[in-house]
């Protein structure tokens, strides 16, 4: 498709500087709204923290997607969104599942959900990007040649991933800087090896994630300012 090095690296600037920007914001937001990690026997945090940060990473995401979108949309640029070939997804809907599951995270930080309530809200986020036909629907053949394809179980198993990658990140979140170091350094590995085999989706998503969780980790090094939280 020709995306160049270029384009990848101001899409991730632009999270970057977006989420920079959005993290003080979303700060001062989780002190009005009281979604704060009090100092317990069961923190590590020795004072008052605010919990929202990953309301501020979603932000500096969707400035970079919608830019993008709208440069294909209006400038022709080439890309994935407007011009591209894979139909079989609805990235509309995709979106529409990841706002879910950002809202659901959001409500948890400030109203502390039930762990029923949030579990199902995941659920439904998780099932609306399946049902949007972004699937784990293969994976390498371990013991020989192709690929073992998933067939109709590639629904309920990409939900099930996608919850329990969920909970994964936010299980990790309680240490300074943790959540979010693992992402960037999983993010640009992933880019490289994305960029070298000419996956320029995948390579676009990485770079982006990689400028979101950079410029949130300058508020999220220890001492932290701000959490990721479940957003």
């Amino acid at each position: 498709m020709g995306v160049t090095l270029r384009h990848f690296v101001v899409l991730g600037l632009l999270a970057f500087v977006v989420t920079y920007l959005c993290v003080p914001l979303a700060r001062r937001l989780a002190l009005r709204l009281d979604a704060v990690d009090y100092p317990s026997a069961r923190r590590v945090n020795k004072k008052p923290t605010p919990r929202m940060g990953g309301v501020a990473m979603a932000a500096g995401i969707a400035a970079a997607l919608i830019v993008e979108v709208a440069g294909e949309y209006f400038f022709g640029w080439a890309g994935f969104y407007i011009h591209g070939t894979d139909r079989a997804i609805n990235h509309a809907g995709v979106m529409c599942g990841l706002l879910t599951i950002v809202c659901v995270g959001a409500m948890d930080d400030v109203y502390s959900l039930k762990p029923s309530v949030k579990f199902a809200g995941q659920i439904l986020g998780a099932t609306i990007i399946a049902a949007s036909g972004l699937l784990l629907s293969s994976i390498a053949n371990p013991l020989g040649a192709g690929f073992i394809q998933f067939g109709w179980w590639s629904y309920p198993l990409t939900v099930l991933y996608l919850v329990c990658f969920m909970n994964v990140i936010n299980l990790i979140d309680g240490l300074d800087g943790l959540a979010a170091g693992i992402a960037a350094i999983a993010s640009f590995f992933l880019f490289l090896i994305a960029f070298g085999r000419g996956l320029e989706e995948t390579a676009m998503l990485s770079i982006i994630l990689l400028g979101a969780t950079l410029a949130f980790l300058r508020y999220n090094f220890a001492p932290a300012s701000i959490f990721m939280g479940d957003s």
